[in-house]
């Protein structure tokens, strides 16, 4: 459980890199759903 809160941190940090680089504003849901598949892909 410790490893979990910088994980999401580590994982805004990255979505917020990409979001910015491609200068598109997304939905928060949706932004919300790339968050969870890439913690779950890094979980598996």
């Amino acid at each position: 459980m410790k490893d979990y809160f910088p994980n999401i941190k580590r994982l805004f940090r990255r979505t917020k890199d990409i979001f910015v680089k491609n200068k598109k504003v997304l939905k928060p849901n949706i932004i919300y759903f790339y968050v969870c598949n890439v913690r779950l892909k890094e979980t598996i």
